[in-house]
């Protein structure tokens, strides 16, 4: 791995798709190779951001160098931030003063790490101070500066945002790190419920969905289905599920049930919950006859076509092709029940 290299998220897939709405984080990793014969005193770091990124969204994250010894966090929501960090006796007791942030008119960011010695106000003379070490096996010689930036609202799926890094130490030639890309997908899939009927007297029935994700986007993972009954808050009935369809349970008496369905991509858009339920389904079980109560009609229909078997009979309200005693059973429970 190059000792001076720059990362982004893994992202999703050969295309390393990341969802639109969320901000794109870059680690730049620096080090003062085990060969050099000088500690660094000054270190900048340079990223022209992609065109395609909103520049204003731009934040400072954390800056870390002698391995991890002194790190700082910028308060988050900085754009600019300046800080200064005190070395210990051991480390040369130089202060380090640090300037970050971005020219929003170019969209160039800049993070300078520079040693001072408070002796003189001016860099360390010496090259047996400063800023980093050549790198041992402590990694002295190591540190890393991150950042935060979102794409911007407007740009499509599909969209491929490339960044890279220059480095430099001192004054030697600047280093450029690798370029990293990742994909927006930038809209969350839709979806569509549908149930048997408006009515039912069964005491199960089927309940199918599909989805899409936008056209070039990450592809369709998962579906969350939500229920109401009568009204209440939806809740959720099937969570993070690959499958289309399943049968749903109705409850004894007459109810209403709700359906709506949520879908994730693989980028991690997820789609928002509409103003109004996708399917709306009534539910009565044992209501054979279709008058919205369950009574004495609906009970001589069941004992009078007791045995019989085939399709569609209208006193096999279980659907299983026969009326034998479990519609007997869900007439009885429900008996009485109407809407």
């Amino acid at each position: 791995m190059d000792p001076n290299e720059k990362q982004s998220p893994t992202g999703f897939g050969e295309q390393q798709f990341v969802p639109r709405r969320e901000a794109i984080p870059y680690t730049v990793l620096f080090e003062n190779l085990p060969s050099a014969q000088a500690h660094a005193r000054q270190v900048v770091i340079t990223d022209q951001l992609d065109p395609d990124l909103d520049w204003r969204t731009f934040e400072v994250g954390t800056i870390s160098f002698r391995g991890g010894r002194y790190t700082v966090e910028a308060p988050p929501g900085q754009r600019f931030f300046q800080t200064e960090v005190q070395m210990r006796e051991e480390d040369g007791g130089l202060r380090v003063q640090i300037l970050a942030g971005v020219d929003i008119t170019t969209g160039q960011v800049t993070f300078r790490l520079t040693a001072i010695d408070p002796q003189t106000g001016e860099p360390p003379t010496s090259p047996l101070l400063g800023i980093l070490p050549p790198n041992n096996e402590q990694r002295e010689g190591e540190g890393f500066v991150t950042f935060r930036v979102k794409p911007k609202r407007t740009v499509p799926t599909g969209t491929v945002i490339t960044n890279s890094a220059t480095i430099v130490f001192d004054t030697e030639e600047p280093l450029t790190t690798n370029e990293v890309f990742n994909t927006i997908d930038a809209l969350p899939p839709t979806t569509s419920v549908e149930v048997s009927a408006s009515y039912t007297n069964r005491p199960s029935f089927m309940v199918r969905w599909s989805g899409a994700d936008d056209e070039g986007g990450s592809g369709l993972r998962s579906y969350t289905v939500w229920v109401s009954v009568d009204g209440e808050p939806f809740r959720v009935w099937l969570n993070d599920v690959t499958i289309t369809q399943a049968p749903f349970d109705a409850q004894s008496g007459c109810h209403t049930y709700a359906f709506y369905v949520t879908a994730s991509d693989n980028a991690g858009n997820l789609t928002p919950a509409p103003e109004a339920p996708q399917a709306v389904i009534v539910a009565l079980p044992g209501d054979i006859n279709g008058d919205r109560m369950v009574d004495d009609s609906d009970l001589l229909e069941v004992l009078f076509a007791f045995g019989a078997r085939g399709n569609n009979l209208s006193a096999d309200v279980t659907g299983d092709g026969v009326v034998d005693d479990a519609d007997l059973n869900v007439v009885l429970f429900n008996f009485g029940n109407g809407c």
